[in-house]
This record gives structure tokens, C-alpha cells and sequence, in this order.
């Protein structure tokens, strides 16, 4: 599972919740959203629309 390190989102709590569930954390490579393009697609989404007022 791939996730942004961004700061609208619990890493931590989340990395807890994974381990107890025996899923394992990948991250992807610095600076290249081609590696998980729909992901980065996902979270410009929700910052742009959702985090910041219009």
C-alpha cells in the first residue's frame, strides 16, 4: 500500500493501524508521482477541493 506523507493525513496512527493487520507500508519514490499517478490524482483532488476553501 502506497500513501502521501502529506500533512492532512495521520501517518502515524495509520502505520500503527496497518501493523496491527499485518499490512505492509510501501513508499514511493521522491519527487515521481508516475509511480502511483491515480493516488497523486486522488490527493491534489482532495486538497484542492476539499482542504482549501474557495
Amino acid at each position: 500500500m502506497a500513501l502521501d506523507n502529506g500533512p492532512e493525513y495521520i501517518r502515524q496512527l495509520l502505520k500503527n493501524w496497518m501493523k496491527q493487520y499485518s499490512i505492509e507500508w510501501a513508499n514511493i519514490q521522491l519527487s515521481n508521482p508516475q509511480h502511483n499517478a491515480y493516488i497523486e490524482r486522488y490527493n491534489c483532488t482532495v486538497h484542492d477541493e476539499w482542504l482549501v476553501p474557495c
